[in-house]
């Protein structure tokens, strides 16, 4: 009897490691595959935060609450929430996209040195809950690491002033300006409005048409054609013009940004000056 009753107990814990095994095999599995930038201004970034959940069932299944915290340094910035329940299709992976914007204000508060990099790295800690028939509600954790831009304005600065043609009414010239675009993608810069200066004295007004494309990480110059006159530059100015002798050149401007993603800023300011000669 003894040895029947061992039996007994031997092929109970079997069948229940079997079923053990056969429900841990019912459970789905859930990753974060990949983040994907949605939108971002010079204010905050909005990150698309791609969930694939892999169903083994032949049955489908409802999602339950998703949690998402995104951290830098160990510290949350940003989270987002879902309750929304997303059917998980039988022997098929499902992906659900969740945003979650991130302030960059939240971003420099807690590592004030992103102010000057153009980009942050992040980990994304979260769980995605599913209610299972037999097992109940199982929490799937999602874990990842990535990294997001931090847009940052270019820097102008003058780099010459290149004299194409002098006459004694007036004088044409070529204003080359350097524009550093730090960031890890293009700026298209448009609708351009400059005043400039000589030693402080107003000189010219210019629109130059059309768009100009800031590559990434690199400088770019900006060619911008003056037509001066001796009367509004003044005898003495204009001398100063034509001659090798350095001036304080000065540039005030404004443009429009634009960028991928939704990245634009209408009212892009700019003031340099320069101390330099002008060159033939």
């Amino acid at each position: 009897m003894r040895i029947i009753l061992q039996g007994v107990a031997v092929l109970a814990f079997a069948l229940l490691a079997g079923c053990a095994t056969q429900l841990d095999a019912m459970k789905p599995t859930a990753s974060v595959s990949k983040t994907t930038v949605q939108n971002i201004s010079f204010d905050s970034v909005t990150l698309g935060v791609l969930v694939d959940v892999m169903n083994p069932n032949h049955f489908n299944i409802p999602t339950g609450k998703l949690d998402l915290n995104l951290l830098v340094d160990g510290k949350q910035i940003a989270q987002a929430m879902s309750e929304e329940s997303v059917s998980l299709t039988g022997k098929e992976s499902t992906q659900m996209m969740v945003p979650v914007k991130v302030p960059y204000s939240s971003l420099f508060d807690l590592v004030q040195s992103a102010r000057d990099g153009n980009e942050f790295l992040f980990d994304v800690a979260g769980s995605l809950a599913v209610p299972m028939p037999l097992i109940g509600d199982i929490s799937l954790p999602l874990n990842y690491s990535g990294k997001a831009p931090i847009p940052q304005l270019p820097k102008v600065s003058i780099s010459n002033l290149s004299l194409q043609d002098v006459s004694l009414s007036r004088l044409k010239a070529d204003l080359v300006l350097n524009v550093e675009n730090n960031n890890k993608f293009p700026l298209d810069l448009g609708a351009l409005k400059m005043d400039l200066k000589a030693d402080g004295k107003q000189l010219v007004s210019a629109a130059p048409t059309g768009t100009s494309t800031l590559k990434a990480e690199q400088t770019n110059q900006l060619h911008i054609p003056l037509d001066i006159s001796t009367k509004d530059a003044g005898f003495a100015l204009f001398n100063s013009l034509v001659s090798s002798k350095k001036i304080e050149w000065q540039v005030d401007g404004t443009g429009k940004l634009e960028g991928d993603n939704g990245l634009s800023l209408d009212n892009f300011g700019f003031n340099v000056k320069e101390l330099l000669s002008a060159i033939r």
